[in-house]
């Protein structure tokens, strides 16, 4: 049987959100498997 993915929820607050450039120096605020969703 296969495996099913968890359903990841990723709210658009302060603590999730970065605008304005990509900065490689910012953590992720979420980490997910293959076959994750979100």
């Amino acid at each position: 049987m296969r495996k099913r993915g968890k359903t990841h929820k990723l709210q658009a607050v302060p603590q999730t959100v970065h605008t304005g450039f990509f900065d490689s120096a910012v953590p992720p605020v979420l980490t997910i498997d293959s076959g994750d969703t979100v």
